[in-house]
C-alpha cells in the first residue's frame, strides 16, 4: 500500500501545480471545432479540481486506515 500511497501523493503534487497554471492563466486548453478554437479552460480547471478534490479523499482515507497521518494542501 506504500507505493499506491506515493503514487497518489505524486499526482496530488501534479494536480495541484497544474491546477496554479489554469488559474493564472499560465495555461490554455483550447478544443478545435469545426468553427474555430474554442477555450475549454475552465471547464478543464474544475475537472481537474474536482480529480484532487477525489483525491484528496482517497490519500486521507487510506491514510486514516493505515494509520499515517496525511499532509493537506
Amino acid at each position: 500500500m506504500s507505493d499506491g500511497l506515493k503514487w497518489a501523493h505524486r499526482m496530488r503534487l501534479e494536480l495541484a501545480f497544474e491546477i496554479q497554471k489554469l488559474e493564472s492563466g499560465l495555461r490554455k486548453v483550447t478544443e478545435e471545432t469545426a468553427n474555430g478554437p474554442v477555450d475549454v479552460t475552465s471547464e478543464v480547471l474544475a475537472a481537474q479540481k474536482d480529480r484532487f478534490e477525489q483525491l484528496e479523499e482517497i490519500v486521507v482515507g487510506v491514510s486514516r486506515s493505515s494509520g499515517r497521518l496525511a499532509s493537506r494542501m
